[in-house]
This record gives structure tokens, sequence and C-alpha cells, in this order.
């Protein structure tokens, strides 16, 4: 059977409420119950003891009185005397009936029988013979026997009072142990159901997250699927709406780049190449100034090339490409990546400064040839006229660092926290026929990050210093 779903977030927020106070409304209601039944038993109680207590009084009082008119009927003979007798014979006899709905063990009842039956023997007495006969003497003496037996009756009724008491007292011990074990068992019991409602909260808002989380990653390969209230299975399914879009975007994107790049590439191909005919001569001699224009086509030819490569690099890298790990030398990488910077640094005068030890580690030889290809260009893009390049290398046990810089311009304190976003222009004007793209120093920070290294800007009194770490080995699960 399939509990039935709350229709939304609010809905299983009261519904929790509602469970987690459930518990504690029902052991207050029955603590209420308790406490009533203990303010009945001590009413009761109060009652009882007073009423034992005033009828043992009054049963005492009765007997003096008793006595005393039976004393003086027995001198007297008056005729009221032994009216006033029968009535408070009466009297008596209705405090004894009482006091033995009150007094119920057989002791107790016993003594009152005998109280009974001493006055009623008195009675029929004073009632049957002379007023002055020994007879009724020897009845009269029977008070002093009913006196003692009313002493130990009110004693009684004193020990029933104790005896409610101590009733009393443990039915407040036991109702105070009841409401404790109960207490103790509702804990576990509100516990549980905190746990439970928690987990049935968090757990959409958590499928959300994480939703989300990977969409913003550009993972549009797992279906969205929120278990929980209706609202939010229906933004389940709108954020896995959203990622069908998103998905479709990206495929049109990465096709919309593989045709551009395809479509510029073959006329580009093309351009360089006749440039580079028209350099060797092959339709003629060339005059200085034709040697120019065609040193121009080639060199920017070779830029927009790069452009191209650099925007293709940077869509490979979004998409989270896995790295071809092998051994290499940073050293060596270096040199090779400043050989492909020759042509331009030697029309700017730039001298560099290489690494001169090894820098053996392993990595993707590709990535970082692009993130060390793209620091190197940015800084021969901005060294001025006959400037410096200063590349050197270090490595500790953790791994090899790289520091490139240069004696340009430098990078101003308000754009360092975004040098590297993606398409980010900085104020500083790059040296050069063509503007740059705007993303090489975001594709060389994530081709250090894959490494699980990192790239910062390190401060200098002049020009601009990237500075590169990477560990000897990349993360495993970049690998």
């Amino acid at each position: 059977m399939a509990w039935p779903r709350p229709r939304s977030l609010l809905h299983l927020l009261l519904a929790a409420f509602v469970f987690v106070t459930l518990p504690l409304l029902t052991a207050i209601y029955q603590a209420g119950l308790s406490f009533d039944d203990l303010t009945h038993q001590s009413r009761n109680m109060v009652f009882t003891g007073i009423q034992a207590t005033r009828l043992s009084q009054r049963s005492r009082e009765l007997l003096l009185d008793m006595e005393r008119r039976a004393r003086q009927y027995h001198i007297l003979g008056k005729a009221d005397l032994l009216a006033l007798y029968r009535a408070d014979h009466t009297e008596f006899l209705g405090v004894l009936t009482q006091l033995r709905s009150l007094l119920r063990q057989a002791d107790q009842q016993r003594r009152l029988n005998d109280l009974r039956d001493g006055a009623e023997a008195v009675v029929a007495t004073l009632a049957g013979e002379p007023f002055d006969s020994e007879v009724v003497r020897k009845s009269i003496e029977r008070f002093s026997r009913m006196g003692d037996l009313a002493a130990v009756t009110a004693e009684d009724s004193g020990a029933l009072v104790d005896a409610e008491l101590n009733s009393l007292q443990a039915a407040v011990e036991r109702t105070q142990n009841t409401l404790v074990f109960r207490s103790l068992a509702l804990v576990p019991v509100t516990l549980l159901l905190i746990s439970l409602f928690t987990f049935l909260i968090n757990r959409p808002i958590h499928q959300l997250d994480q939703a989300i989380r990977r969409l913003g990653t550009g993972h549009f390969d797992r279906s969205i699927a929120v278990a929980g209230p209706r609202d939010l299975e229906f933004l389940g399914e709108r954020l896995d709406w959203l990622r069908l879009r998103l998905n479709s975007l990206e495929q049109e994107k990465n096709q919309f780049l593989r045709r551009m790049s395809h479509e510029l590439k073959t006329p580009l191909s093309s351009l360089r190449e006749g440039a580079e005919l028209l350099a060797d001569r092959v339709a003629g001699p060339l005059s200085p100034e034709q040697t120019e224009v065609v040193d121009i086509l080639d060199a920017n030819s070779r830029n927009l090339q790069k452009l191209i490569e650099n925007l293709l690099d940077f869509n490979l890298i979004q998409k989270g490409a896995q790295l071809q790990v092998a051994s290499l030398d940073l050293s060596e990488l270096v040199a090779e990546v400043v050989a492909g910077h020759r042509l331009t640094a030697t029309s700017k005068l730039l001298r560099f400064q290489l690494p001169e030890q090894a820098l053996d580690l392993e990595g993707d030889r590709a990535k970082l040839r692009t993130a060390l290809d793209n620091l190197i260009s940015n800084a021969v893009s901005f060294s001025p006229q006959g400037g410096w390049i200063r590349i050197t290398g270090s490595k500790d046990s953790q791994g090899v660092a790289l520091e490139v810089a240069d004696q340009g311009p430098g990078i101003p304190e308000a754009e360092r926290g975004k040098v590297f976003d993606p398409f980010f222009q900085g104020s500083t004007p790059r040296k050069g026929h063509l503007k740059g793209s705007g993303i090489g120093l975001s594709i060389a920070r994530e081709c250090v990050l894959a490494h699980g290294g990192k790239l910062d800007i390190v401060d200098r009194a002049s020009g601009a210093c990237f500075r590169l770490e990477l560990p000897f080995h990349p993360f495993k699960e970049h690998a």
C-alpha cells in the first residue's frame, strides 16, 4: 500500500509538526488525567479523614452524655431523663452506622458491634428495670468498657487517615514513575519522528541541490527525478526539462563550433599557404613594401588560427575531457613552447630566461602545453620592445612550480580577481595586430586545475608574474 504523498512542502511541514507534537500532547493529556485522579483521591482522603475524626469525637461525646443521663436517671428516676437518653442513644447508633462504612477492617467492625451491643443492652435495662435497681447500676458500669472501645475507635479513625495518606503518597509515586517512564519512552519516539521527517524534508531538497549542481557544472547526461511532495516533484520535472534544453543547446553549440572550426580553418589554411608561397618568392620577387604586407598576412593568419584553437580548447575543457597522463619534463615543454613564439619575440627583440633544472612529473602533455602556451603568449603580447621574459622553475616534495614574469605594465589590483574569468578583457592595451579572445588565462587555469594544481598571480613591483604549481601526479579522478 502506497503512502499518500503531501501536495506541497508546506503540507509536509505541517504533518511533521503534528506528528512530532502528538506524543507530547498525548503525554500532557495523560499527565492531566493522572493529576485529576490524584486530586480526586486527595479530596476523598480529606473528606474521609475529617468525617472519621468528627464521628469518632461525636461518638465519645454521646457516650459521655448517655452515661451522665443514665446515672441521673438511676438516681432521680425522671422519665424526661430517660427520653433524653433514648434520643442520644438513637443518634449514637446513627454515628456507629456511619463509622461502620468508614472503618471496614474486621477488628474495627467488631469493636463497633460491641459498642452497639453495649448501648442496646443499657437502653434495654433502663427501659425494663426499676430505675434504682442493682441491675441498672451494673448496666451503667458498661459505659467504662464502652468508653475504652470508643477511644480505640478514635485511634482507628486516626489510623484510617494515616492509611489514606500512605495510599495517596503511593499513588503520587506511582504516577510520578509512570510519567517519567512515559517521558523517557517518548524521547526515542520523538527523535525517531524528527529524524524521519528531517529525512523526508531534506531528501527532495538535497536532490534538487544535486541536480542544480550537475546542471551548473555542465553534466546533462543524468535525468532529474525528485521524490517528495508533489510541488517539489513538479519542480524536479521542470529542472529535467531545463536539463534537456541545456543539453540540446550544448550539442548545438558543439556542432556550431565544429562547423565554425572547419569553415574557418579551410580558408585560413589557404590564406596561410598563399602567404607562405608569396614569402618564398614563388610568384616572383617582392618589393620591401610587398614583403611587409606578406609578413603581416602571415602573422595575422597565425594569430587567427591561435584564437580558433583557444576557443576549441576552451570548449573541450568545459566538457571535462579526461587527462592523457604520461611522464614529461616541464622544462623541455617550456623550451618547446618558447620556440613557437620565437618569430614574434624576435620581432620585438624579446629575450627569454628559461628553467635550468629538469622538472619531471606526470601529466597531460597537450593540456600542459596549452596552459604554458597561453601564459607565454600573454607575456609576449604585453612585454615592451626589448624586454625580458623570465621563466623560472623549482620543485619540492609536493611537486613542481613555474613562474612566468614579464616587464609589461602589469595587472591592476582591481582586475586581479577577474583575469581568469572567461572572456574578460583587461584595461591594459594588448600590443599586437589582434585583440585577445579573453579566454587564454581561463584555459590555462582550467588545464592546471584539471591536474590538481593551481595558477595564481604573484605580486611584483613591475610587470606581471604568474605562478603555476603542479603535483608530481595528477588527481586520480582526472586521470
